[in-house]
């Protein structure tokens, strides 16, 4: 299984906050080229920094074919916030991520199973995160 990244993983570019409880959106979009990818891809598509507070997730998925499924997690936990979203038809969705903390720079990503991801299929997040320990009486 192969990674794939968006624009905004292969920039490294993340949006930093500079003011206290400030909420940031950074966005990341992968469209297949030509040919499918394998079955168990992993698409990387927002990176998000140290020390921020991840609040919540959008997604946006093009019809990717009958039996086809989506994890979305980051790096360390593959299915952290979502488990088998079907994404047979064109589907959108947001995900309240419970302020997960981010100690490391760590990228969101998405991995699809059940067949091969179709070329120009597309994919898209919106992650929308603070910088924790900003504000005194936040945990």
């Amino acid at each position: 299984m192969a990674t794939y990244n968006s624009d905004a993983v292969n920039t490294g570019l993340m949006a930093t906050p500079y003011g206290a409880g400030q909420v940031v959106c950074r966005t990341g979009e992968y469209t297949v080229g030509d040919s499918a990818l394998d079955s168990g891809s992993v698409l990387a598509l927002v990176p998000i920094p140290a020390g921020a507070k991840l609040l919540m997730i959008e997604y946006s998925f093009s019809a990717l074919g009958t039996s086809r499924v989506a994890d979305i997690g980051d790096t360390d936990d593959a299915d952290r916030y979502a488990n088998d979203v079907d994404v047979s038809s064109a589907v959108t969705g947001a995900i309240n991520c419970v302020n997960h903390d981010y100690d490391d720079d760590d990228t969101i990503q998405v991995t699809v199973s059940g067949g091969t991801i179709p070329a120009a299929a597309v994919v898209k997040i919106n992650a929308y995160y603070k910088m924790k320990d900003m504000i005194e009486d936040e945990a």
